[in-house]
């Protein structure tokens, strides 16, 4: 699988506590929502695609 599009880094205190609750790991990580190493992002006209070793063409997916 590959990800493309345009990377937004969010810096909301609020976002980055719900997922340090959500997510045991990334806690144990990053132990607080404030720590400068914890950064959170998503992307913006991001397209998958999805490719194996069948032969078949990559599927493209908009998200």
């Amino acid at each position: 699988m590959r990800l493309s599009g345009k990377v937004v880094f969010e810096n909301n205190i609020e976002i980055k506590e719900k997922i340090l609750s959500a997510a045991p790991l990334v806690k144990n990580i990053y132990q607080q929502a404030d720590n400068p190493v914890f950064e959170v992002f998503y992307l913006e006209e991001a397209k998958a695609t999805i490719a194996d070793f069948s032969g078949n063409p990559p599927k493209e997916y908009s998200l």
